[in-house]
């Protein structure tokens, strides 16, 4: 009895040996721009949703393939599929999605050549009762045969990733990355030329800047693919992803063309602002409710670089300052800074957000230290950093228990009632000439 007990837990044990431990997904390029995603889980439900994404978007632009008694269903502002009986596997075929999602990656982005980036976070599942989601490994497959890249894995035609996280974009496509001691770089051969000319130069430079100015280097050499959608559509976009060790920037618009000074100073913001987040939402990380802090941060510190390498003057900064403090004023209102996050909100965190940083800094430079100090302070690898971590730097740093509460409150309490006056003080007692007109705060 004792060797059939025995030899049943041998073969129990050999069982859960080769059972896969996670959710596997293939993933198969089928054609250009055309995709099949294979999901089998480890358990049965009636229902998987896919919890990554922001905003519901797959209903009307993924057919679902298996189970084919199954349909869309929102369930929690998630899109969910539901089935009559238990099932583990799904699949689904869509065609690549280009369209920009608001504070959330877009599922596929475009390269000029015809090379693609599929977004992996939008193909996760779970159960509707589980309260995480489970680690999924991903098998890549392309028809025909092309390169197919995930940080610095690659392979030609089929490549599979055990993923550590399970959110990245996945490069399918020829062209060959450019490699340096800090960075990997795939650039699109269709951007505007003045913008790939400067950028194998400029990426490194703010690198190197920030560098020096956090105090420390990247403990990770970051992944950094820029993409051209052509210039289709009158303007300028600019649109990015920070993924834990790359950076995913794609730009598109007639007025990228001609190199004027708007553009160029545009550009260089904008990816200054990108480049920042590896150091402000990778290297470290911060809690949620916090995003605030990492968005209005790397607004602020790409001002900074801005000033310093002549590309914004003094009064640029300033002007740019006030313009932030009236959408910050016209748009926030008592919502918490750090709950903005809503649709219509997501603005704030970008506009009060940089607000607030100048506050601080102007405290921080009264006492002979600078921003730099607080944000130092404020990140640390082991812990993602809170609002409540900053405003302890703040107090920690400047000694000023004004300025702190008030970060406290606009994070907590929003703005709210003389919301214009307090802030337009708040700017002047940062040594900025300011003054208050029928409501809006005007630089003198």
């Amino acid at each position: 009895m004792k060797i059939v007990c025995a030899l049943a837990a041998l073969l129990v044990l050999t069982a859960c040996s080769v059972r896969p431990a996670h959710t596997q997904v293939e993933v198969h390029e089928t054609a250009p721009d055309r995709w099949r995603v294979t999901i089998h889980h480890l358990e049965t439900s009636t229902t998987f949703v896919f919890p990554q994404s922001r905003r519901p978007f797959r209903t009307t632009r993924w057919s679902i393939v298996e189970p084919r008694d199954a349909r869309w269903q929102e369930i929690g502002g998630l899109d969910a599929i539901v089935a009559d009986k238990p099932f583990t596997q799904i699949v689904v075929d869509f065609f690549s999605d280009f369209s920009l999602l608001e504070k959330d990656y877009r599922l596929n982005v475009p390269f000029t050549d015809g090379s693609r980036l599929l977004y992996t976070g939008h193909l996760r599942t779970r159960r509707p009762e589980q309260s995480s989601t489970p680690a999924h490994d991903f098998t890549f497959r392309t028809y025909p045969d092309r390169p197919i890249r995930i940080l610095d894995q690659w392979g030609v035609g089929r490549l599979r990733w055990e993923a550590a996280a399970d959110e990245t974009y996945v490069y399918f496509g020829p062209i060959s990355p450019e490699s340096t001691p800090r960075m990997t770089l795939i650039v699109d051969p269709g951007l505007p030329e003045w913008i790939e000319e400067q950028m194998r130069d400029l990426i490194p430079h703010q690198i190197d800047y920030f560098a020096n100015k956090s105090g420390g280097e990247l403990p990770f050499q970051p992944l950094i693919v820029v993409s051209y959608g052509g210039p289709r559509g009158s303007g300028r976009t600019f649109s990015a992803g920070g993924l834990q060790g790359m950076l995913e920037i794609g730009i598109s618009g007639d007025q990228w063309m001609p190199k004027t000074r708007d553009a160029e100073r545009y550009w260089f913001r904008h990816l200054a602002h990108e480049i920042f987040h590896l150091w402000g939402a990778q290297a470290n990380r911060h809690a949620e409710e916090a995003e605030w802090l990492s968005e209005g941060s790397a607004e602020y510190a790409s001002l900074l670089v801005a000033l310093d390498e002549g590309v914004f003057d003094a009064l640029a900064v300033n002007q740019f300052i006030v313009d932030a403090a009236n959408a910050c004023i016209a748009r926030l209102g008592s919502t918490p800074l750090r709950e903005s996050l809503g649709p219509g909100q997501s603005r704030n965190v970008y506009t009060c957000g940089v607000v607030s940083q100048k506050i601080v800094d102007a405290a921080a430079r009264r006492t002979g230290s600078d921003i730099w100090q607080v944000w130092r302070r404020t990140y640390q690898a082991s812990r993602p950093y809170t609002t409540a971590h900053f405003v302890e730097a703040v107090r920690g740093i400047t000694g000023d228990t004004q300025t702190a509460e008030f970060i406290e409150e606009l994070a907590v309490n929003g703005l709210s009632g003389d919301a214009a006056v307090r802030l337009t003080e708040r700017l002047r007692a940062s040594g900025m000439n300011v003054s208050l007109a029928s409501g809006e705060i005007r630089l003198d």
